[in-house]
């Protein structure tokens, strides 16, 4: 069996029920990056087991829960948590 890209992947797998999120990156995931963040803002991410929310850590120290999905185009309503005197690399 060979490895191969599925380019029509975005719309096949869509309404894909995953058994987890851990990616920074995707439709679910869109609102967490707020203006002015680049590509590497945000460290992690991880959704809850009952798929209502969606905890991020970044590189301000702040970690946020959002509801989840958060796929408003940016900025979607989040809590914000401080704590973390430098880059939060896992939640």
């Amino acid at each position: 069996m060979s490895k191969q890209q599925n380019s029509r992947g975005t719309s096949e797998y869509k309404n894909e029920k995953w058994a987890s999120w851990t990616s920074t990156l995707g439709w679910p995931v869109q609102g967490v990056w707020p203006p002015g963040y680049d590509g590497s803002d945000i460290n992690s991410a991880d959704r809850s087991i009952d798929h209502s929310v969606i905890a991020t850590g970044d590189d301000f120290g702040v970690v946020s829960l959002y509801e989840y999905p958060a796929a408003s185009s940016n900025n979607a309503p989040h809590n914000k948590y401080y704590g973390h005197s430098s880059h939060v690399t896992s939640v």
